[in-house]
C-alpha cells in the first residue's frame, strides 16, 4: 500500500510540474495540436504565390526596360569613343582628314557630267578607304568584312515609323566591323556622284540580333571630310528640328531615324524622356 501511495504521489507531482512548466512559458512544452496550427494551408500558399506573380508582372518589364536603356546608352557612348580615338590616331599618321583627298574617289566613279557610272556604287570604294585610314587604328575588332548587310546576316532594317530603311540599306556594300561586345559598325561614303562630303558610321549595338530598327538598336555617326569634324549624324541641327525630321516615328520622311544618336549624345548619353520610342 505504501508503494502504491508513493507512485500515485509521484504521478501527481509530475503532472503538476508539467502543468507549471507550461504555465511558466517553457518553450519545449508543446502538443501536436500546436504544430498543426503553425503550418501554412494550401489556400495561403496559393494566395502568396499569386501576390508574388502580380508583383513580378509589374516590376520585371520595368527592370528589363531599364536594362535595355542602359545597354543602349553604354554601348553607344563606347562606340563613339572608339571611333573618335580611331580618327585621332589616323590623323597622327596621315595628317588632317581634309588632306586625305577622299573626295577624289567620287570623281573616278562618275562621268564628265557628274552622273554615276552604271554598275559602280560609291559604296564600292569604302574598302580601300577604310582599310587604309581606319582599320589599322581600331582595337578589339572581332570580325571585319566588306559585304552587304544581307550577306552578313541581317534580314531586315526598319525606321521608327515601321517603314523599310534605306540608311543603311540591306543590299548596299559596307565595310562591316564587329567589336568584342557585339556592336557592329557599318561604314559607307556619303555624298553626290562627284563629291563625297562625309563618311557615315552606322552602328548596331547588338549586331544582327533584333529588332534592327534605326533609333532603337541602330544609330549613325558622321565624319566630315572638309574639316574633319566627327559627331553623331545631325549634330549640326537644332534639337527641335531633329525631333521633327531626323528622330521621329512620323511616316513618309526620308531619314526620320538617322539623327537619334545626336539627341542621346546631347542629353549626356542618356535617352531623353521625350524620346520617340519607349524602351
Amino acid at each position: 500500500d505504501d508503494a502504491i501511495t508513493t507512485q500515485t504521489s509521484f504521478a501527481r507531482n509530475d503532472k503538476r510540474r508539467a502543468f507549471n512548466l507550461a504555465e511558466e512559458g517553457a518553450t519545449h512544452v508543446g502538443t501536436c495540436d500546436n504544430v498543426r496550427k503553425s503550418a501554412f494551408t494550401l489556400a495561403e500558399v496559393l494566395i502568396t504565390l499569386a501576390i508574388i506573380g502580380v508583383v513580378a508582372a509589374m516590376t520585371i518589364p520595368t527592370l528589363i526596360s531599364s536594362y535595355q536603356k542602359q545597354v543602349t546608352e553604354t554601348r553607344l557612348k563606347q562606340t563613339y569613343a572608339i571611333l573618335q580615338n580611331t580618327i585621332s590616331l589616323a590623323v597622327v599618321d596621315n595628317g588632317e582628314v581634309a588632306g586625305w583627298g577622299l573626295s577624289k574617289y567620287a570623281v573616278d566613279y562618275a562621268d564628265e557630267e557628274g552622273n554615276p557610272i552604271e554598275g559602280v556604287s560609291r559604296y564600292d570604294i569604302i574598302q580601300e578607304v577604310f582599310e587604309q585610314y581606319f582599320l589599322p587604328y581600331m582595337k578589339k575588332v572581332k570580325n571585319a568584312e566588306f559585304t552587304s548587310l544581307e550577306n552578313y546576316g541581317w534580314k531586315s532594317y526598319k525606321l521608327l515609323s515601321g517603314e523599310r530603311s534605306l540608311h543603311p540599306g540591306l543590299t548596299g556594300r559596307y565595310y562591316i566591323v564587329q567589336l568584342m561586345n557585339g556592336t557592329t559598325i557599318m561604314v559607307a561614303m556619303n555624298g553626290s556622284a562627284t563629291t563625297f562630303s562625309s563618311i557615315i558610321f552606322f552602328v548596331d549595338i547588338n549586331g544582327t540580333a533584333g529588332p534592327n530598327i534605326s533609333g532603337i538598336d541602330g544609330f549613325a555617326f558622321n565624319l566630315e571630310l572638309k574639316n574633319g569634324g566627327f559627331g553623331a549624324f545631325a549634330d549640326s541641327y537644332p534639337s527641335e528640328e531633329i525631333k521633327n525630321a531626323y528622330c521621329t516615328n512620323t511616316l513618309g520622311l526620308s531619314m526620320p531615324s538617322i539623327g537619334c544618336a545626336s539627341l542621346i549624345k546631347r542629353n549626356g548619353w542618356k535617352i531623353p524622356e521625350d524620346y520617340p520610342y519607349s524602351f
